[in-house]
């Protein structure tokens, strides 16, 4: 067996964030829990019991440890490796959460595995690799209080990856700038969605795009300036494929924030003519 007796024992002589021990919940014999030592927030993978140990048995100062878990998280995601499909539990088990919910209908939330950090007010989106292995959470603040919009897991280089590549089957596929936008082309119908985490496409993600050898490129980013910027750069880029821009009225952004009706509509128009 991997792991502490005992919660107390985990959190006392253990090492590392994040440290297994045998779930009191149920009759557990191969330490299927894992408590997070900064936080003290512990979860079992097994029968998704959680729950959070009490920090000032072992920390005069529990609230200095909270001002330190983003920090310290990092740095544990920092480390080159890939998570199991499990490790998403502890994110999406009692649901999307709220956020999503206003965004997204409940199954296509629980298709892109949509969830929210245990007790904070963060929502989260699962970023995997280009073959669909977690490598963390994009964490979304809903507190304002976080200047950036979505923070991405740390030691990952986006660039390298595109949202939603590892789902894609078809030649005609659609480009985004963010992964909600992606979502939001997969709800409406658009399976082959994809977002590039900005609008500029890298080398790397080119690459990815010609293994694809798609018979035709929609570009769905923003509607301003920089989308059209992007948009022609990924014409430049990828001259042997046939590259259109995909435009909607400018009162909406993003994909995302257009209406699901008119949204649908838009995609159907641009699936029947391509």
């Amino acid at each position: 067996m991997t792991g502490w007796a005992s919660i107390e024992e985990a959190m006392t002589t253990g090492w590392g964030i994040e440290r297994a021990f045998v779930c009191h919940v149920h009759d557990d014999h191969n330490a299927s829990a894992s408590i997070n030592s900064m936080t003290g927030w512990w979860f079992c993978y097994s029968c998704h019991a959680r729950g959070q140990f009490d920090m000032t048995k072992i920390d005069p100062d529990p609230y200095e440890v909270r001002r330190s878990v983003d920090r310290f998280m990092e740095q544990f995601e920092a480390e080159s490796r890939i998570y199991p499909e499990s490790w998403l539990s502890q994110f999406d088990s009692t649901g999307p959460g709220r956020y999503w919910l206003k965004r997204f209908t409940p199954v296509v939330a629980h298709q892109h595995r949509l969830g929210q950090y245990p007790a904070q007010d963060t929502a989260t989106i699962p970023f995997r690799d280009n073959a669909g292995r977690v490598l963390g959470v994009i964490r979304r603040d809903l507190t304002g209080l976080d200047r950036a919009k979505y923070r991405y897991p740390s030691g990952v280089d986006m660039q390298n990856y595109l949202y939603n590549y590892h789902r894609v089957q078809g030649r005609v596929i659609l480009l985004t700038e963010g992964a909600t936008d992606a979502i939001a082309a997969n709800e409406a119908g658009f399976r082959d969605a994809m977002a590039v985490y900005g609008s500029h496409l890298s080398a790397e993600q080119r690459k990815l795009i010609c293994k694809l050898d798609p018979s035709l490129i929609i570009c769905a980013f923003d509607q301003d300036k920089a989308g059209d910027d992007g948009a022609a750069e990924v014409a430049a880029r990828l001259p042997f494929y046939r590259v259109e821009r995909m435009q909607w009225p400018r009162v909406w952004k993003d994909l995302n924030s257009i209406p699901f009706g008119i949204r649908q509509k838009l995609l159907e128009k641009v699936l029947t003519t391509a």
